[in-house]
Order: structure tokens, then sequence, then C-alpha cells
């Protein structure tokens, strides 16, 4: 038949936000849900190579409502490699620092960990509070 589906086994359509990773590795792709393996097949192509566009959340083969995705997508990434089962576990765990590592104001912690402990991601003096007094000085 030429193609391969990969199916989780899990119901996704619970109105919950979750995070989907799929690593492909040679003729191997497997699919994460929320950071854990879900589900594994072998693809009889190891290289993948068209001309046709990216489509995330549609079928490029079929041009049907029920083909579509009706849902959002946030963060989309593309890795130049497969990333392994540890990356996209610490991805997940990582939760609004997932694969944040900006720092606007450059006082060394990343913009959504200031964000989350509000800090001002953009004022480096804030780096230094110390609003819980647990610093031990020296």
């Amino acid at each position: 038949s030429g193609y391969a589906r990969l199916y989780s086994s899990r119901q996704l359509n619970d109105d919950a936000f979750h995070h989907i990773a799929l690593a492909r590795q040679s003729t191997t792709v497997r699919l994460f849900v929320d950071g854990a393996l879900d589900a594994a097949i072998s693809a009889s192509m190891a290289y993948i190579a068209n001309d046709a566009p990216l489509q995330l959340g549609r079928s490029p083969c079929w041009d049907y409502p029920s083909e579509t995705f009706a849902g959002l997508l946030d963060e989309v990434t593309l890795y130049t490699r497969a990333l392994s089962a540890t990356e996209i576990e610490a991805i997940y765990a990582g939760h609004i620092l997932g694969k944040c590592t900006g720092d606007s104001d450059g006082d060394g912690l990343p913009d959504a960990w200031e964000i989350a402990h509000g800090l001002n991601s953009f004022d480096p003096t804030d780096a230094r509070r110390d609003d819980d007094r647990d610093v031990i000085p020296f």
C-alpha cells in the first residue's frame, strides 16, 4: 500500500491539552503521548522525499472534513534528528519550561521560570531578589 498509519492507544478527545511527539529513526516511528511511549510501528521506507508541502492537522492525500484535526496546535517543533525517549520525557516534564530557554534580560534565569515565579523577564535585577529570604549569605 505504500503508507503506514500509527494510532494512539488512548482517546485524546477529552478537552485537555496533550503533549504529542513523533520520533522517526530509520524505519521505526514512535508516538509519545504526555511524555510516555504510546505506540510504535516499523515503516517500510527509511527516507521520505517529495515536493509536497508539510501539512499539520490534515492529510495531504484526502480533502474530506472528517480527515482534519479539530483542535489547537501549540509549539510545533521540527528537529533534524529523532529525539530520544529521555529528551521527550524531559520536555513534557518541564511543563511551561519544556523547550523554553530564552533569557531576555540575560540574568541567567529562563524567561518562563521568571514569569511562573512572578519575576519580570525583562528586568535583570530581579534575579537577585530573595523574597522568601532563603539565601545563605557568604
